[in-house]
């Protein structure tokens, strides 16, 4: 079996699993601008997109479809900070605001 990456040439369909994203709102974005009408469908309950046409527009759509599956928060922190914590500017952390705040010259 080939990857959906490289499509075999002629029409046909590919199936291209989406990790990061939801197969509904890929079909949105690439029905808007990217590929045919009715050209791309999404089985949601398996997370995947059913592309046909020739080779050289599955190709593409694959390639778009891809490029939106990506995991935008990997290597990224995130901190959660209670409405308390905002309101009163108690900190459980507080050796973290050094990476935060540069230090006061003086």
């Amino acid at each position: 079996m080939r990857p959906a990456s490289s499509p075999e040439p002629g029409y046909g369909v590919s199936v291209v699993p989406l990790q990061y994203v939801s197969a509904q709102t890929v079909l949105k974005l690439m029905d808007s601008f990217a590929t045919k009408p009715g050209a791309v469908r999404a089985d949601t309950t398996r997370n995947i997109l059913l592309i046909q046409g020739s080779g050289a527009e599955r190709r593409a759509a694959v390639d778009t479809a891809l490029s939106f599956d990506v995991d935008w928060m990997r290597g990224q922190s995130v901190r959660n900070l209670s409405d308390r914590q905002q309101r009163t500017g108690t900190d459980h952390c507080p050796n973290s605001k050094r990476s935060w705040i540069p230090a006061r010259a003086g």
